[in-house]
């Protein structure tokens, strides 16, 4: 949960990329967190197949943070949460690697970008309860 909180607390306009393919199950995950997100309140964008069809979608919503929401294989607790795309990570089912991704967001909406991966064999319970401890941690208060 502290990996969580100090990636994410105190944002006041985080805005939530949801990233995957909604007709395959196991690559969905990263979708319903962030409809999760979005059910609580989170700006969401669910960008699926073509999150480089919307980033600069990202940018116009003015945010204090991008969490980016996809489904990862093997995360050894479930999900990653992280600022930095491990290399592991650069392999991927999109158009263009996370990490240009994430560098791109970086530059033009000049904030924070987390990237919350997801077990593709997480389920729902577990991804409802990722999404609410990720809402705890914006709400919380950054320490000065």
């Amino acid at each position: 949960m502290e990996r969580i909180v100090e990636s994410v607390k105190g944002s006041r306009q985080a805005v939530c990329l949801g990233i995957g393919n909604p007709a395959i199950p196991d690559d969905s995950r990263g979708i319903h967190l962030a409809r999760c997100l979005a059910a609580s309140g989170v700006k969401t964008i669910i960008a699926g197949l073509y999150p480089e069809n919307h980033l600069e979608e990202v940018v116009k919503e003015g945010p204090d943070l991008v969490l980016i929401t996809d489904t990862v294989r093997s995360a050894p607790s479930g999900y990653i949460i992280t600022e930095e795309i491990p290399t592991a990570l650069t392999t991927t089912t999109h158009a263009l690697p996370l990490s240009t991704l994430t560098g791109y967001l970086k530059m033009r909406a000049n904030c924070p970008v987390v990237f919350v991966g997801v077990d593709a064999l997480m389920g729902d319970d577990e991804i409802e309860g990722l999404a609410q401890e990720l809402i705890d941690a914006l709400h919380q208060p950054v320490q000065s």
